[in-house]
């Protein structure tokens, strides 16, 4: 399991390999290869791992960098 996130950005996952759950905000998904799922702004997120899981993600992170609104929390 890991520490809950939260930024200003968004994040899109896709799911690779492996199986797991993610709480996003006060939902919790089952997750498995072939998802594809949004963590919005400034909710709070986390996964959990039923095996090994491979997650890919991408983000506004750097735009939003570059413009001076990034913020995030960890745990």
């Amino acid at each position: 399991a890991g520490k809950t996130y939260r930024s200003t950005g968004s994040a899109v996952f896709a799911v690779h390999r492996g199986t797991g759950t993610a709480q996003i905000g006060d939902k919790v998904f089952a997750i498995a290869p072939h998802d594809v799922f949004v963590a919005p702004p400034w909710q709070p997120y986390s996964f959990t791992a039923d095996s090994e899981i491979e997650l890919f993600s991408y983000s506004d992170r750097a735009g939003q960098e570059a413009l001076g609104y990034w913020r995030e929390q960890i745990g």
